[in-house]
């Protein structure tokens, strides 16, 4: 390595200059002056272990510098081989940047990626720009990881606003869920994000859409997403609209599903009305999501056949911390269920029925054909690995469709249930 001269002419040159290592090698070759630069330089890690014990592999980098030192050309290209990351396959790939000032603070460049994840293909062509008052750009001329591809383009003003279109396409879902740890999905999958702002409040208009998607046991039929997020980077505000003409997973079937939200997540509202497992439901509440969790469940029917159950007053759960308060009442078949209390490090819950009719079990089985009505009081304490619980239960008229000629029957438990201590 030479340097020659002082101040502005000050010429730093280095031809041919090698630094090898155990794991690591650095070659430079050329030179750098105020008026000018042609500098190589090339960085090559043999075994990436050496810097993290979850790194495996090699990689490559090399780095050419050109043009005056003020408004240099910068090019790039990164490269590695047989690279694993906490058992993660990046081989091949290859990473290149081209950079060139168009003007007094003004850049425009270049970004390509290519290779594989996990075997799963990686293709990525980009624009980047700065603009002379800062504002940034991006522009996916092509995005493709496994079998799902992106485009569009992307703003962010000197101020930080942010304006752009993204457009996203799953083709097959089960490849892009593999490289997640989530084998056998299938389905296909169609997303748009646009970004800019209404009455000077930055606005995130959000839609997706499937015929179909299944993974994990679940299954999705005809999905449409809507949301407009105002404010998304700071304090979201969320009016959304999801429906599902169909889903299913782990003995739940639900069909005719319509989910609608509205307002900021420490006071979002919500709706909801579908039919699951063939009970009819319609809803409507309120959930805040903060230090304190809170939902709040204004209005609830559940309808099957002869069998109703409805909310006589707003219900709510609250969790704050380790502690969780539950106050709740339903009506349902004639006569009326409330539960209210703590689970925390202590239970403290108290559940009563009074007049329940059995019809009510028509929600869960409709051709249990059990008629009579049920009054009973239960308290649950000790702890959760632990609880206690003592009850006092009473039913009467109780008569079974399938032995009709039988008289109606009367019953009457109480006593008191200890649970095991944990092993």
């Amino acid at each position: 390595m030479v340097a020659e001269g002082i101040g502005s002419q000050l010429r730093i040159g280095a031809d041919n200059l090698v630094l090898d290592g155990a794991a690591i090698r650095l070659d430079a070759d050329g030179g750098a002056a105020a008026d000018g630069a042609a500098l190589d330089v090339t960085l090559a890690l043999s075994d990436l272990s050496r810097l993290a014990p979850t790194l495996a592999g090699s990689t490559n980098a090399g780095l050419r510098i050109e043009g005056p030192l003020t408004a240099p050309r910068v090019s790039g290209r990164v490269t590695t081989e047989n690279v694993r990351l906490e058992g993660r396959v990046l081989s091949p790939f290859t990473a290149d940047l081209d950079v060139t000032p168009t003007a007094a603070g003004a850049v425009s460049g270049t970004v390509r990626l290519a290779g594989a994840l996990d075997g799963a293909p990686i293709d990525v062509d980009a624009e980047i720009a700065r603009g002379e008052d800062g504002a940034l750009s991006l522009k996916i001329l092509r995005g493709a990881l496994a079998s799902a591809t992106l485009s569009g383009a992307l703003q962010a003003a000197a101020d930080g606003a942010l304006a752009g279109n993204l457009d996203v396409n799953v083709r097959d879902l089960g490849p892009l869920a593999a490289l997640g740890g989530v084998n056998g999905a299938s389905g296909t999958l169609t997303a748009t994000v646009s970004l800019g702002a209404e009455g000077g409040v930055p606005v995130a208009n959000v839609n997706v859409t499937s015929p179909n998607l299944s993974a994990a046991g679940a299954a999705v039929g005809t999905l449409a997403l809507t949301a407009k997020i105002r404010e998304p980077m700071t304090a979201p505000a969320l009016d959304a609209r999801l429906t599902l003409a169909r889903a299913s997973t782990s003995g739940v079937a639900a069909r005719d599903v319509t989910l609608t939200t509205t307002g900021p997540l420490t006071a979002l509202g919500f709706t909801l009305k579908g039919v699951v497992n063939e009970i009819a439901l319609d809803g409507r509440g309120e959930v805040a999501l903060a230090e304190t969790t809170r939902l709040r469940l204004d209005a609830l029917s559940a309808r099957r056949g002869r069998a109703v159950a409805t909310l006589p007053r707003p219900a709510t759960v609250t969790v704050d911390g380790g502690r969780t308060t539950v106050d709740l009442a339903v009506d349902a078949a004639g006569g009326s269920l409330t539960v209210a209390g703590t689970v925390a490090e202590r239970l403290d819950l108290r559940v009563a029925t009074r007049n329940v009719g059995f019809q009510i079990l028509d929600l869960v089985a409709p051709d249990a054909g059990v008629a009579g009505t049920l009054t009973a009081t239960a308290t649950v304490s000790g702890t959760p690995a632990k609880p206690e619980v003592t009850y006092d239960a009473s039913a009467s008229g109780i008569t079974l469709a399938a032995a009709r000629d039988l008289p109606a029957l009367a019953l009457a438990v109480n006593g008191r249930f200890d649970a095991p201590a944990p092993a």
